[in-house]
């Protein structure tokens, strides 16, 4: 019996774009309607998101608890026998190796690693060469299948202050030295590893992938795998999935970006074959799949449709300038603020010559000028603030404006000159809180884009 895990999907947060809220169900649909309209559907992007999409939401039918438990007591037993920590902490030397890594890339890597080995291997300070080299800077606290298993097959086995020749993983070439290691393993811990890892279909049991073979007519043809494990490379058919046939053209594409031994790269390709087919006929096995699949996409799709109609426009500096000049009247202040600078400087001479530069100059330039006069010297010779400040913010405004309390002059610092104007209302859009303004622009945008959508139905 299978039972299906509900996996949390966090792809539309990484897309940074507006969360799809609760909306009027006829507004969602013709926003579905738009983005499909306009082609969204079919970018490259989009198609690569939504494969992914599908590969997080079908990895859950692929846990079977009963294989599960059996195969969680045999890995627990076997840790058990062979290693004696559960826990591991260690430093690496890593670089991140992208999917479409190509040989060359894959070959100047190589040679670097091999060259960090070997300088540490001559007595260079390991934690200098991840200092210098690593991508990864940070102390690792690894558990038990919590990292790729190439990873933890290397580190579970080493010994405290032991470190490793380079070696791949999916996520790249590592070097690692272990810190420390302690007891603390346990059955629960490997059982929830062992379903995180088969929910990222990285760890099919053997019965679950010669189940796949049967389902979807898994034919090898050995003289031709042979071939290929011989002289590296083929144009001849390989196997065959459902009457398709699988070259040595299409495994040369795969193996680019999978650099293991050349037995390992032809089982991962005809694993990952398997999984494309299966998981394109699970959802016509599963409605409610199909039906999460569908879900899923329409909001992509409407999350696309709002960047392009709302979120990119809203952040356009001209359209925001625009949007403030038609609406003035609705950013009117309570009180009047004070439009200035603070300056504060180590004597009376300096005081005079910073006020003097930005005296009669345009209030955008001030910042930049006391920078190019005064923001190289050592030590600082001054310091200042500058904006639109309302009573109470800012302690210097309040005493020498708004006359509402006294002030101590700054210790390193002791003179000090506010210098600006008063203001009734704000001249200009950045005179209101940038946040403010274009929550305000994206609800107008948003209101604008329904009306059109529903005008055109």
């Amino acid at each position: 019996m299978r039972t299906v895990r509900v996996i949390s999907l966090m792809f539309l947060a990484m897309l940074h774009f507006f969360p799809v809220m609760a909306q009027d169900s006829l507004v969602y649909r013709l926003k579905v309607e738009y983005a499909r309209s306009i082609g969204l559907d079919t970018l490259p992007e989009v198609q690569q998101e939504l494969t992914s999409l599908r590969r997080q939401l079908s990895a859950s039918y692929f846990v079977e608890d009963a294989a599960l438990e059996s195969q969680a007591r045999s890995l627990y037993n076997n840790f058990q026998s062979t290693h004696k920590a559960g826990t591991v902490w260690a430093l690496q030397v890593y670089r991140h190796l992208p999917q479409n890594v190509t040989q060359a890339q894959l070959d100047r890597a190589s040679r670097q690693m091999d060259s960090i080995y070997r300088a540490i291997q001559n007595g260079a300070s390991f934690d200098e060469m991840v200092a210098r080299y690593s991508e990864s800077k940070d102390t690792l606290k690894v558990g038990w299948l919590q990292m790729p298993a190439e990873f933890e097959d290397k580190v579970f086995s080493m010994k405290s202050g032991e470190y490793s020749a380079p070696f791949y993983t999916p996520q790249g070439i590592h070097l690692v030295k272990v810190i420390r290691n302690n007891e603390g393993l346990t059955y629960d811990s490997v059982k929830d590893g062992l379903i995180n890892r088969q929910k990222s279909l990285g760890s099919l049991s053997a019965s679950q992938v010669e189940n796949l073979k049967k389902v979807h007519h898994f034919v090898r043809n050995d003289e031709n795998c042979k071939d290929l494990l011989r002289r590296g490379t083929t144009d001849r058919v390989l196997f065959m999935l459902d009457g398709k046939e699988y070259s040595g053209t299409d495994f040369e594409l795969f193996s680019q970006a999978y650099p293991y031994s050349l037995s390992r790269q032809l089982e991962a390709f005809i694993l990952k074959s398997l999984l494309e087919l299966e998981i394109l006929s699970l959802d016509q096995q599963h409605p409610e799949l199909a039906e999460s699949l569908e879900h899923c996409q329409s909001d992509l799709l409407v999350n696309l449709a709002t960047n392009r109609e709302v979120i990119q426009p809203s952040h356009d500096e001209w359209q925001l300038k625009a949007f403030f000049d038609s609406r003035r009247d609705d950013y009117q202040w309570e009180t009047p603020r004070f439009k200035g600078i603070v300056i504060h400087a180590k004597n009376k001479k300096q005081l005079k010559r910073a006020r003097k530069l930005i005296k009669s100059r345009p209030y955008e330039s001030w910042d930049e000028l006391l920078a190019q006069a005064y923001g190289n010297e050592q030590p600082a010779l001054l310091t200042w603030s500058q904006g639109i400040f309302g009573p109470g913010d800012n302690d210097f405004v309040d005493a020498d404006h708004y006359k509402v309390r006294s002030v101590e002059p700054l210790t390193e610092f002791p003179y000090f000159v506010v210098y600006g104007k008063k203001q009734k209302t704000p001249e200009d859009y950045r005179a209101v809180p940038h946040e403010t303004l274009v929550a305000d622009f994206q609800a107008f945008l948003e209101s604008q884009w329904i009306q059109r959508l529903k005008s055109q139905k």
